[in-house]
This record gives structure tokens, sequence and C-alpha cells, in this order.
């Protein structure tokens, strides 16, 4: 068995990476308060998820894997996606643009971890279709 690492930890290192301001928008700026609360309800989110379909979430590098390894690793996410959105829809009801922003900060957790940790954890987070829904609005007119 390879070495694991506890999804959490890194989890919470990324969350810290943003308060400290070790980690930064493209442009150079920090990461703003509201991005990091987002990120802390993504985590909230995932710990919920973990408990109530015990699912121990790992994060595995995948540098020296040998390719059917690297075949449980794409599984495993995979099957990780398709139960945490069924969560978040049926269990949760949740709708798509909240999937959607929690999807997307996940991936975001991804490249950190593969960009700025260097810790190649592979690309299989971009299978994850990020949800979004326009929706409509309509400006109300005062009543007289």
């Amino acid at each position: 068995m390879r070495k694991e690492f506890s999804f959490f930890e890194l989890y919470d290192r990324f969350i810290d990476a943003n308060i400290k301001g070790k980690r930064l928008q493209p442009n150079g700026k920090h990461i703003s308060a509201g991005t990091i609360t987002n990120y802390r309800y993504t985590r909230k989110v995932l710990k919920d998820f973990s408990e109530k379909k015990r699912l121990e979430l790992r994060i595995r590098p995948i540098r020296k894997l040998n390719i059917r390894e690297l075949n449980v690793e794409k599984n495993y996410w995979k099957k990780f996606y398709k139960r945490f959105t069924d969560y978040l829809y049926l269990d949760c009801g949740h709708f798509d643009n909240y999937v959607g922003q929690t999807i997307k900060n996940i991936k975001v957790f991804f490249n950190y971890l593969n960009k700025e940790l260097v810790f190649e954890v592979g690309e299989f987070h971009k299978t994850f279709y990020v949800r979004k829904e326009d929706i409509a609005i309509f400006p109300l007119m005062p009543v007289s």
C-alpha cells in the first residue's frame, strides 16, 4: 500500500495558506475573506459527507504509482464525485449553483496541491464537472 495523506489535514493547510497570504490570486492580490469562508463551508460539507457516508477521504501522491494503482485512484475520485454530488443534490437538497461552487472549490484545492505544494495528486479532479444555472432576474417595481 502506498503512502496516503488525510484529505482534511491537507485541506486545512490549504485554508491556512489562504488566510496567511501564502496563496495569492494570479494578479498578486490576497484571497478575499469571502472566498476563504466559501472554502471553510466546502470543508464542512465534505466532513459531513465523509461522516454520513462513512467514506474516509484521502490523498495519494501519484508519482510512484503503477498503472493498476493509477486506475484505482482514477476510479476512487470518479466514485467520490458521483457520491458527493448525489449527496449534495439528494440528501441535502442543494441546487446546481451551490453544487458547482463546491466542486469548483475542490478543484482549486487540487490545483493548489499539484502546483503550489508540488504534491502530484494527478489530474483526476479535472473530470469534475462544475454545474451552473443561469438564474433569471426579475426587477420588481415598488407598489404605490
